[in-house]
């Protein structure tokens, strides 16, 4: 299937016109102020089909013929599509009772990785991943990136997989941040392989098809074990609680499983791992596919990674060790970093409609699902110039916050959502990645055998998956 799907994709390079075809044109509401209802030349699939192909020019392309908001139906399920500042405004301030962010990812992505997964993080456990604690453990993090390279590649050249490569050292720094030292490296192994199997493709189909199908079922059985790793790490950390540390684990047995946490129900013990899987799922799954895509960048640009390589010597000179400070003293490499994630990242942030919702002169019904692109945001001359151009010194010229991205309060940056439900892992996703690219570029010699032919973009906010192998040949340098 994965096969069949990335062939279609490939399509649209080659045939632009494709999505066009298929859109046929409009009709009014049942209502007189009801959104457009797109209709396809394929009655019932069309719509599916020219989402599937490329969410990003299909909603473009919709947009351009049916104004900022439009609905459109796949395979049953409603969905209503926004554009513009007006849209992306509620989106920031709507109240969960107008614009519920919980339900729709339950509602969408529950099948796929359950519904249990999507629930609003308690305060204490929130601040296990702000900026305080990120930064109290970024040196530690960044020696985690340098102890896996160095385990993992060794002192001879090599061919691999960097895709692969990227997906396990995120998940080992993710691991280790959120479980502390004591998860062994053949337990991570065997996260990251399940990992492999939940993450591997977020398509309409696997999102709207009202059908089991055999990768669903992979799909939850992956899941499940999932759940039972991180039961039986719980567990572990149960029987010799006096030594383990303050940390996200610590604070989730100590707000989920109560006063006697050795007796808790199987319940109490089933939430608190869903809970662990949650934020090891929202802290690998983009991190890792921004950490490719930044690598690649500067590999296939000289002169940025010669840049990138002064600016590092300069930070690091006289032992300065590698932590949040010393990241953030390098907006050069941070620069580098949201460049990539704004031309391949964004997706679609939904929402669920409980009840009927106003969107400038439209009225959305109840039990919508309401979907504004941020990948359109990041592509939009007007906010970004030249935005097909990768140029992350336009970011200088903005007032960026400590991560040289743009302020969140600007709502031009959508990789990590917009207003109240910007993701709380922002901070450590963004050190994992810094910290990771910084010793991959400092202590290996790299040369790109093979790039993706093209990064899909996604139907859910994320950065795009690629299509194509990316492998390199990787040397380590002699110490400086």
């Amino acid at each position: 299937m994965n096969a069949l799907m990335n062939t279609l994709r490939d399509l649209l390079p080659a045939k632009d016109t494709l999505l066009r075809a298929l859109i046929a044109g409009a009709r009014p509401g049942p209502a007189s102020d009801a959104p457009p209802v797109l209709k396809t030349r394929l009655p019932a699939v069309g719509e599916g089909l020219a989402m599937l192909i490329d969410p990003v020019n299909f909603q473009r392309a919709c947009h351009e013929a049916l104004g900022d908001v439009f609905a459109l139906s796949i395979f049953g399920v409603p969905l209503v599509l926004a554009q513009g500042p007006e849209a992306i405004a509620r989106f920031s301030a709507a109240s969960d009772d107008e614009l519920d962010l919980i339900t729709a990812y339950q509602k969408l992505l529950g099948k796929l990785l359950g519904e249990e997964l999507f629930q609003r993080i308690p305060p204490a456990m929130l601040r296990e991943l702000s900026g305080q604690s990120v930064r109290k453990r970024s040196a530690a993090l960044a020696r985690d990136a340098a102890s896996f390279l160095g385990d993992k590649l060794g002192s001879a050249p090599a061919e691999l997989d960097a895709m692969r490569l990227c997906s396990e050292l995120v998940l080992e720094m993710t691991c280790r941040f959120v479980c502390g030292d004591t998860l062994s490296r053949e337990r991570i192994v065997e996260i990251a392989s399940l990992f492999e199997v939940l993450e591997s493709d977020y398509s309409v189909v696997g999102l709207f098809l009202p059908i089991e199908t055999p990768a669903l079922r992979r799909r939850v059985q992956a899941r499940e074990r999932l759940i039972a790793v991180f039961e039986d790490e719980i567990r572990r950390a149960v029987r010799d609680l006096d030594r383990l540390e303050d940390g996200y684990l610590r604070t989730v047995i100590d707000a989920m499983l109560g006063p006697e946490p050795a007796s808790a129900a199987p319940a109490q013990l089933r939430a608190a791992a869903v809970a662990i899987m949650g934020v090891v799922f929202g802290a690998h799954t983009n991190t890792a596919n921004s950490l490719a895509l930044a690598w690649l960048d500067v590999l296939e640009r000289p002169a940025l990674a010669r840049s990138l390589d002064e600016e590092r010597r300069s930070v690091l000179a006289d032992g300065t060790p590698l932590d949040l400070s010393a990241l953030c003293a390098m907006p050069a490499l941070l620069r580098a970093i949201n460049e990539s994630m704004r031309m391949k990242g964004g997706g679609v942030l939904w929402r669920y409609t409980h009840k009927s919702y106003r969107i400038g002169q439209y009225e959305v019904p109840a039990k919508s699902f309401v979907g504004i692109s941020m990948s359109l945001l990041h592509q939009d001359q007007a906010v970004y110039p030249a935005p097909a151009q990768y140029r992350p010194e336009r970011y200088a010229a903005m007032v960026t916050d400590d991560f040289q991205s743009p302020p969140l309060k600007d709502k031009t940056y959508g990789v990590w959502g917009v207003g109240k439900h910007v993701c709380p892992g922002r901070g450590l996703a963004y050190t994992i990645i810094a910290s990771a690219l910084t010793v991959l570029l400092d202590r290996y010699t790299v040369r790109v055998k093979s790039a993706p032919r093209r990064w899909h973009p996604l139907v859910t906010a994320g950065i795009a998956r690629p299509i194509g192998a990316f492998r390199v040949a990787v040397s380590p340098r002699a110490p400086r």
